[in-house]
């Protein structure tokens, strides 16, 4: 069942991506192509993939890698979640200050990242 939400908060920034120092050595693949079950609302997807693009860039990224990485990310939690759970699960990310020890993020994040460079 799809939940769209019309409202989402600056918080979408994803400033939790702010120690991703492990995946800046990693190159980018992108994950099969899927067709996520649950559709975020626009407003969200933007503030999602800016927020993330403008972290991974700062870590090294280029800017087609860093695209490439928070397309795959968001499509993964879209293949999991509804946009009420994303929200939660995003804003409980940037109040985790326990980060995945191969990939330096917040670890409630990492499992959307890892099929992203597989």
């Amino acid at each position: 069942m799809k939940h769209p939400i019309r409202a989402c908060g600056a918080f979408l920034t994803v400033a939790s991506l702010s120690g991703a120092t492990a995946i800046a050595m990693m190159a980018p693949q992108v994950a099969k192509a899927e067709t996520p079950r649950y559709t975020y609302s626009a407003q969200m997807v933007e503030r999602y993939n800016s927020g993330c693009r403008e972290k991974l860039q700062v870590r090294g990224y280029t800017e087609a890698q860093a695209i490439k990485l928070c397309q795959c990310s968001l499509t993964q939690m879209q293949m999991q979640h509804s946009q009420t759970a994303a929200i939660v699960i995003l804003t409980g990310a940037q109040l985790n200050p326990i980060k995945d020890p191969q990939l330096g993020l917040p670890t409630t994040l990492s499992k959307y990242f890892t099929p992203c460079f597989g």
